[in-house]
């Protein structure tokens, strides 16, 4: 009888050992898997700022601006309005304070 207990020990002992080994592998894993789930957030962050700067002012101009007063300059370039209604519009753009005339 007791060779049948010394094995069971053994036994116990190796099932131990593996179950301290797969504990620690799950901890580690679990820990990585945090950190990474972290940087994900912080990725997701910096990204939603990016993307909520896109149409922040260039200097003074905002891209929408610049997209406006690409279409005034084209239409004064066809010939569709005088060079003095492409600088009161570009005026009116640039300086937001000033209204256009509606004459």
């Amino acid at each position: 009888m007791y060779i049948v207990i010394v094995p069971l020990s053994l036994l116990s002992l190796i099932m131990l050992l593996v179950y301290s080994a797969m504990r620690r592998r799950v901890k580690s894993d679990y820990q990585n898997w945090q950190n990474n789930l972290e940087l994900d957030r912080q990725i997701a962050s910096s990204y939603a700022q990016l993307e909520s700067q896109k149409n922040k002012k260039v200097g003074d101009v905002t891209k929408d601006d610049a997209d406006e007063l690409k279409k005034w300059h084209e239409l004064k370039v066809a010939g569709a309005i005088t060079d003095e209604e492409f600088e009161k519009q570009k005026n009116r753009i640039l300086n937001k304070d000033v209204e256009p005339d509606e004459s």
